[in-house]
């Protein structure tokens, strides 16, 4: 076995001269971590040692560890697990994590990694929060999904790895169904590791961020700190967390952030306020537990699979807890709904012809249809027959003003889609108009007549969202 001086010397000059590439946000992680202890925690269960350069995700680092029979395990390391940025939320949070996680592995078949051990606290030999979980061997999913993108695979075969991947998916994602609540936020748990209720959770508060970034004029469309159009020299990174209460209501959990940040500038309150109207029109399901467990970043980067699109494990459980039903475990993938969120899908239709996208790959809206459409099947085959309302199709609607909620950079251009869509499918003579609806709720002018077509609005897209 390699000695803890060995692996020392082996981790710090990749680590050091790679510090550069690393994003600013993990320097204090980096510079406060023991690596030597790390190797020396993962070796009191077994004899091993870091074997490569560190990765990381969006909030959190992630230490490779291999040992002596070829057991591969990772040390999980959030961003902000370093004194004076680590506290009693962030606790709760990994607490909660490792809990449910544990209990998944438990109760479910959901491939997921196995959790070995961790420490909350930053009072210990590594000097950082850490979790130790099982290493799955696997590719992305975006490596599958688009194949006849990057790996020259044809069509159909990428078609058939999908719908297996979706297959999978779909089956894990309805077993989360088995935990369900009267109210919203992290499971708690007793001694013997059993849910005992539900507590406050912990989110981004993207709206703090963007007012770091860009300054708080007074909620300006493009609030900057000065005439220069540059924002504000604040060279801190570091994610921005609020702890949100347990609501036994799912509209006030769509609502906390519209709340918890009121516009005084007219046009942005006009904006919050016709979003909340069209929150009023979410159906919620009735004779069950309002709130069920959900994966707490249902995107493509967090899963594994083979070659053939077979689901190996599903990653990144970092703030996983109890939502609403309307955008809880039958939602559909975020990924099929990239086309209701305009401010991240990218320009799919000059990758058809040919070029090469500065982010990521993306599908046609109708070629996102059909997955929708089959999803929505997938899940049927696991919904209750007494259901009174099919949260997967709904969700179309659902995640994408839950995104215009919390995410004040996506709030414009999805609620304008939304009216956009409502004008479209009502066929009305006189198209509904963003800016206008949003002035009429500034100045406290919108009228009954305009709410009843709202109204039927939002019903006719829900009941016709695909």
């Amino acid at each position: 076995m390699a000695s803890v001086d060995e692996v020392k010397a082996f981790i710090e000059p990749i680590w050091v001269d790679d510090a550069e590439d690393e994003p600013d946000m993990f320097a204090a992680v980096r510079a406060n971590i023991n690596l030597q202890q790390l190797s020396r925690v993962a070796s009191q269960v077994r004899p091993g040692f870091a074997d490569k350069l560190p990765s990381v995700g969006s909030f959190n680092i992630l230490f490779p560890l291999r040992f002596e029979d070829g057991m591969r395990w990772l040390a999980k390391v959030p961003v902000n697990g370093v004194p004076g940025k680590w506290d009693q939320l962030s606790v709760d949070a990994m607490i909660s994590e490792v809990n449910t996680m544990r209990l998944l592995s438990r109760k479910t078949t959901i491939p997921l990694p196995e959790v070995f051990g961790f420490d909350s606290t930053t009072e210990n030999d590594v000097k950082c929060p850490f979790i130790l979980l099982s290493f799955i061997s696997g590719k992305p999913l975006y490596d599958v999904w688009f194949g006849h993108r990057l790996s020259g695979v044809d069509m159909e075969t990428t078609h058939a790895r999908r719908m297996r991947a979706l297959s999978d998916i779909g089956a894990a994602m309805s077993q989360l169904g088995k935990f369900s609540f009267n109210s919203s936020g992290f499971v708690k748990f007793d001694e013997e590791g059993n849910p005992s209720g539900v507590g406050p959770s912990r989110c981004l508060d993207y709206q703090e961020m963007v007012d770091r970034t860009w300054g708080n004029e007074d909620d300006s469309e493009d609030p900057i700190d000065d005439d220069s159009g540059d924002p504000i020299d604040d060279d801190s990174e570091d994610p921005i967390y609020i702890e949100v209460p347990a609501f036994e209501d799912p509209q006030q959990q769509y609502n906390f952030f519209l709340d918890l940040h009121p516009r005084t500038n007219p046009f942005e309150r006009g904006v919050n306020l016709l979003l909340k109207e069209l929150i009023k029109g979410i159906p919620q399901p009735t004779n069950v537990n309002p709130f069920v467990l959900a994966h707490p970043d249902f995107d493509i980067q967090n899963f594994l699979v083979s070659e053939d699109g077979q689901l190996l494990g599903i990653i990144d459980w970092d703030g996983v807890c109890c939502s609403a039903r309307s955008h809880g475990n039958e939602a559909y993938p975020s990924w099929l709904t990239r086309d209701w969120d305009p401010l991240m899908y990218n320009d799919q239709q000059s990758m058809d012809e040919g070029k090469e996208p500065d982010g990521c790959w993306e599908d046609s809206p109708e070629t996102l249809q059909i997955y929708r459409i089959a999803y929505d099947e997938i899940m049927s085959k696991f919904r209750k027959r007494d259901a009174d309302i099919n949260l997967t199709r709904i969700s179309l609607i659902t995640e994408s003003l839950m995104i215009a909620a919390v995410d004040p950079r996506c709030r414009h251009v999805i609620v304008d889609k939304i009216i956009h869509e409502i004008s479209k499918m009502l066929e009305l003579v006189e198209p509904l108009y963003f800016t206008e609806l949003a002035e009429a709720f500034a100045g406290d002018s919108f009228g009954e007549e305009m709410r009843a077509t709202l109204e039927r609005g939002m019903k006719k897209l829900f009941q016709d969202a695909r």
